[in-house]
């Protein structure tokens, strides 16, 4: 058996997609290795993997979820999910750590042992602000609907509304479609700039890594944007670090 056999696959199954990851021992990274839509498509991915393992973080539809794992454990899988709790060297700001959701949470994981504070945007379904002191203290955070969402909410409410297939170029739109779309991206783009500024005041000027993820992250102009760095598998890092700790 190959030593990529001997680890678990990662998966991050959202509301609106899949990705999968694996860790390369040689790298001591964790490397994309999938990703999709639909659970049935993850299903009949999940077919052609060698692996029996998977360590999970879902969130979306809690009985989805349940049958999901229910189907794969008749299949002879081994799931491991994650859920928010508390843990070694982060410090939750909720009340209730369970209420926040599990995708947030091991971003933040990820980023524990950061030696400057963290600013987390995670743009996927809905868009996501957290902020985390250094010592793993977690301020606190935003959630707003993601690109998606934003058009899907204008369109909804309108017959004669259209959102674009795919949100165009350019800086003002010439068509209602472009309108909507560029209309949407430009409220991204805000959301992001203002986290910077709210950052700065909760931080007190003093200096922060931004970092951005998700699948909406490639609208976000990250050239207007302080000490920015993309981290696409950040919650599948942040489940890798968590799945250590279980060990």
């Amino acid at each position: 058996m190959s030593e990529v056999n001997n680890q678990p696959l990662f998966l991050e199954v959202g509301n609106s997609a899949w990705k999968a990851a694996r860790f390369n021992p040689t790298a001591q990274a964790l490397e994309a290795c999938g990703r999709g839509n639909t659970q049935d498509h993850l299903y009949q991915w999940l077919q052609q993997q060698p692996e029996q393992q998977l360590v999970l973080a879902t969130v979306g539809a809690e009985q989805e979820m349940v049958d999901l794992l229910a189907k794969l454990k008749q299949q002879g899988y081994q799931a491991l999910r994650a859920q928010t709790t508390e843990i070694a060297g982060f410090e939750h700001c909720y009340t209730e750590p369970s209420c926040l959701g599990v995708d947030r949470w091991l971003t933040l994981l990820a980023l524990r042992e950061s030696k400057l504070p963290v600013v987390v945007i995670d743009a996927g379904t809905a868009i996501t602000l957290d902020l985390m002191d250094v010592g793993g203290k977690h301020l606190g955070g935003w959630i707003a609907p993601g690109l998606q969402l934003m058009q899907e909410a204008l369109v909804n409410r309108s017959s004669r509304l259209k959102a674009s297939e795919q949100v165009p170029m350019g800086l003002i739109g010439v068509t209602t479609e472009s309108a909507i779309g560029l209309g949407c991206k430009a409220a991204l783009q805000g959301f992001c700039e203002q986290a910077v500024v709210v950052a700065n005041e909760q931080f007190a000027g003093r200096t922060f890594n931004l970092y951005l993820s998700g699948g909406g992250a490639r609208y976000i102009n990250s050239s207007t944007l302080p000490n920015c760095q993309l981290r696409p598998l950040l919650v599948l890092e942040g489940l890798y670090a968590w799945w250590q700790e279980q060990l």
